[in-house]
């Protein structure tokens, strides 16, 4: 995690000289927007074609992120924060941690070694590894393509390039690791939300104690569990951009879009949710007749435009292999099935429960 934040950095302070939403953060919403700043590095090393993803290029990317944070904190005065800030930081971290142990324990006594250790995020982080890059199939292993999005993956394949783990083990151990990081985007959620000190507190302590998710989701949903922070840190920028008297540039709008479309390509379904919340908001500032709905509308169709950037590769993928059959390993399959008459209600009631756990 700390390596990951320090590899964002860099991008964070490049970003944060034109744009508002990437200033006066306190050191733990520094660490979880560097934590995925620094995996949108990863993501965009492991999507150019030209075979530089391997452990010489991520010990260079990280040597060189540590000395610009090096040299920057010999240049520029550290300011200590306010005592209540202070207490309010710990307090949360130690929550985080404690999250962290928590989520830890089932999954600290696992032995790894045998080949059905291998799960599907395993395989994509294997064959990465292998070409260096995202391939477009999963060959030798498999000829399908890959158009499940890549961006949790090329956290995982940092984290065996740099630290040498098992690849099984990393994808489970990392799991875990964004699991409790959704205490510290909830904190970031919390903060943006409400100037109240306790506001933020008691949210990162839901999402640490008391939420079913992410904490109760298990093997197979890891790139899921990983974008929930991301989720929390996308949807902090929403009230600002659709404040009443709220004027933005094209400057501070890209940067939004290119996190939001991380947010895609870690796993689409936060990314949908979160659209759909902003344009929801967006329909009842129309209803409420608020004075500058249009120039909210060319905000958002310009970050959501921007978005589909680094989501646009699979969407290509998907478009162009949708006719052959086995097309889209690693999302729902092309199955055709009929209900019996009989089961038909039992299947409805099953949907709508389905519907409304994903709702909470």
């Amino acid at each position: 995690m700390v390596s990951l934040a320090v590899i964002g950095e860099p991008l964070r302070f490049l970003i944060s000289l034109f744009s508002r939403f990437f200033k006066y953060l306190d050191i733990l919403q520094v660490l979880v927007l560097n934590v995925y700043l620094g995996g949108l590095i990863l993501y965009v090393i492991a999507m150019v074609p030209l075979g530089l993803f391997s452990s010489v290029t991520m010990w260079v990317v990280l040597f060189f992120s540590m000395s610009f944070v090096a040299v920057k904190l010999l240049i520029k005065r550290f300011s200590w924060p306010e005592k209540n800030d202070i207490l309010r930081i710990v307090v949360v971290f130690v929550i985080f941690l404690v999250a962290l142990w928590i989520q830890l324990i089932p999954v600290s006594h696992l032995v790894f070694g045998s080949v059905h250790d291998t799960s599907l995020h395993s395989l994509f982080v294997q064959v990465m590894l292998e070409n260096r890059q995202v391939p477009l199939t999963l060959q030798p292993y498999s000829p399908e393509g890959i158009v499940y999005p890549q961006g949790f993956h090329a956290i995982v394949a940092y984290a065996v390039c740099v630290f040498d783990y098992l690849i099984p083990s990393a994808v489970l151990h990392i799991t875990t690791l964004f699991s409790a990081m959704s205490v510290l985007g909830a904190y970031y959620l919390g903060k943006a939300l409400s100037s109240k000190w306790y506001f933020a507190v008691s949210l990162a302590f839901v999402f640490a104690f008391v939420a079913e998710w992410p904490r109760s989701l298990t093997w197979g949903s890891n790139a899921f569990v990983a974008s929930i922070p991301l989720y929390f840190v996308c949807l902090s920028f929403v009230p600002s951009l659709l404040k009443e008297k709220q004027k933005l540039n094209a400057l501070e709008n890209i940067p939004l879009g290119i996190l939001f479309g991380y947010l895609a390509a870690m796993h689409l379904q936060p990314y949908e949710t979160l659209i759909a919340s902003v344009m929801l908001w967006w329909l009842i500032n129309i209803a409420k007749r608020k004075r500058n709905v249009l120039s909210q509308l060319k905000c958002m169709l310009l970050i959501i435009l921007t978005s589909m950037i680094p989501i646009g590769p699979f969407y290509y993928r998907g478009l162009v292999w949708y006719p052959y059959p086995y097309h889209n390993i690693g999302l729902p399959a092309d199955i055709e099935f009929t209900i019996p008459h009989q089961e038909f209600f039992q299947v409805l009631f099953d949907n709508i429960s389905w519907f409304w756990n994903n709702l909470s």
